[in-house]
């Protein structure tokens, strides 16, 4: 019988043709097998954990916050929360980015594991936590959800948020060093007007480090100079200091041209009477009158030149609306 070529070499005579042939005595070599590793599969964070991570410098007080966050948690439930994970995420340095995956990941299983076993909580308790600055740290200051925002001032808008709380948070979004967060302000402030609003949107227009923020912040400005705003504006022009000069300036010219285009309404309303308009109008002339005497108790013998030449035209257009 003619050998194969993929045959063994077998010598042994005595053994059968066909197997001589066709067994296979090939041995296979396992060096490779015990030398191969496994290749690791390289698993990278969050997107938003990588941001934090080359912002723990500029971000040491939303540590702060998380880390109180997560003291008030496990006060309330006495279980840990996410956010206890979340800790040890910002402060260790040197963490790789699969310690920090995991970590996550064990955050989010304690965190299911709690929520399932807490105890439901009632209206009360739940309204209560809303008029808390914590509750709002992490959705704003670390998640960035503009969702978030937008509840803040529907709660405060029907006072389920106090001034204190609701300005305390606006006033850290405007001084953020991320423009997202500013902008977040910004949409705040816009929302809700008032003599704080008119004081912080003052800052922005001359302080922000963006150009259109400034800009956004200066035509919301110009919405106080309607009668229905004026005392806003008196009120920030009072409780102004020499350590806000710039909320000041925008006060006196807020009152400079509410004046001069309400001193032409004026005009037009005696010649063509309308209802609406004199409501307006007479709402307008204490609200005046009162800012006429802050101006002249504390800024018309200012020192700063800015804010003395301001006030001589505020007081001049006041007037003149009073003598129509």
């Amino acid at each position: 019988i003619p050998k194969s070529k993929y045959s063994a070499i077998n010598t042994n005579r005595s053994q059968d043709a066909s197997e001589r042939i066709y067994k296979n005595t090939y041995k296979p070599s396992t060096t490779y097998a015990r030398a191969y590793v496994e290749p690791k599969e390289v698993q990278y964070p969050l997107v938003a954990s990588a941001k934090f991570i080359s912002k723990q410098d500029k971000l040491k007080k939303a540590k702060k916050r998380k880390a109180l966050l997560a003291k008030n948690a496990k006060k309330k439930s006495g279980q840990l929360s996410s956010l206890t994970e979340d800790d040890n995420f910002f402060e260790d340095d040197n963490a790789d980015s699969l310690s920090a995956h995991n970590s996550l990941g064990a955050a989010g299983a304690l965190n299911t594991v709690a929520a399932a076993s807490a105890p439901r909580k009632t209206k009360e308790e739940e309204e209560q936590e809303l008029n808390t600055v914590e509750f709002w740290e992490k959705p704003i200051f670390i998640e960035e959800d503009f969702k978030a925002v937008v509840k803040l001032i529907q709660s405060y808008q029907v006072r389920k948020v106090s001034n204190t709380v609701f300005y305390t948070l606006v006033d850290d979004m405007t001084h953020d060093e991320r423009p997202s967060l500013r902008e977040f302000g910004l949409v705040a402030l816009t929302a809700t007007p008032s003599s704080k609003s008119f004081s912080e949107l003052a800052w922005l227009k001359h302080n922000d480090t963006t150009t259109d923020i400034r800009s956004t912040a200066g035509k919301e400005l110009t919405n106080y100079t309607n009668a229905n705003r004026v005392t806003y504006v008196v009120s920030a022009l009072r409780s102004s200091t020499e350590n806000t000069p710039k909320a000041a300036l925008e006060a006196l010219s807020a009152l400079t041209e509410t004046s001069k285009k309400y001193s032409s309404l004026r005009i037009q309303n005696e010649s063509s009477p309308d209802s609406e308009n004199s409501r307006s109008l007479s709402l307008l002339e204490p609200r005046l009158d009162s800012a006429l005497q802050i101006i002249q108790d504390k800024y018309s013998n200012s020192l700063d030149p800015k804010i003395k030449n301001e006030a001589d035209k505020t007081v001049a257009a006041i007037n003149t609306f009073i003598a129509l």
